[in-house]
């Protein structure tokens, strides 16, 4: 019985700590290798700038990326490894969140961290293929999901950490990860 009570209570927590941590690992990978789907959505965006392909694995998948300019604004467009869209985020400065939102996602982060300051934030758009591309050309957010991703450098209860964390359009937590990094096969100087 105490056997079985330590098993499923290691599951549990090795299941916690998964959740709670953020791994990627992204590769370049040429535009030949992307799927058409892929290919032909990006170039329908019209980018400023040379689109770069990535495969991007994490702890649970592996996503093909794309990464380009579109009018001064960086995007990251992630795709299914067939070419389904996943979603679209744009760098955004982070006082270009709606104020209520702002202030729903400031609470939350002086609630979880003794001090923070947001690194970057992205706004994220997901949903049919061509509302996301209105979104994204037009601005036209009504029949998209809206997100809002931050990456936060603060000090909590465990020392200093970077933290990923994910919010609703309202600001409603949705997701939290320390983001870890890879070992290095070389000393850094």
């Amino acid at each position: 019985m105490t056997l079985r009570y330590l098993l499923l209570l290691g599951c549990l927590y090795g299941s916690v700590l998964s959740a709670q941590t953020k791994f990627e690992h992204e590769q370049r990978l040429p535009a030949a290798d992307v799927p058409e789907t892929a290919r032909s959505f990006v170039a329908g965006l019209g980018p400023d700038s040379k689109v770069r392909w990535y495969k991007e694995t994490n702890e649970r998948d592996t996503t093909i990326e794309a990464k380009t300019k579109r009018r001064g604004r960086w995007h990251s467009i992630e795709f299914h490894r067939w070419g389904a869209l996943e979603d679209v985020e744009i760098k955004i400065p982070y006082d270009s969140i709606p104020v209520a939102t702002r202030d729903s996602i400031c609470n939350q982060l002086y609630r979880q961290t003794e001090r923070f300051r947001v690194a970057k934030t992205q706004v994220q758009y997901s949903g049919p293929l061509d509302a996301v591309q209105r979104a994204v050309l037009r601005n036209d957010t009504e029949t998209v999901t809206v997100r809002y991703e931050l990456v936060v450098k603060a000090e909590t209860d465990a020392g200093f950490e970077l933290l990923e964390f994910l919010f609703d359009a309202a600001g409603t937590q949705l997701d939290r990860a320390t983001v870890v990094f890879r070992n290095t096969d070389h000393l850094d100087y």
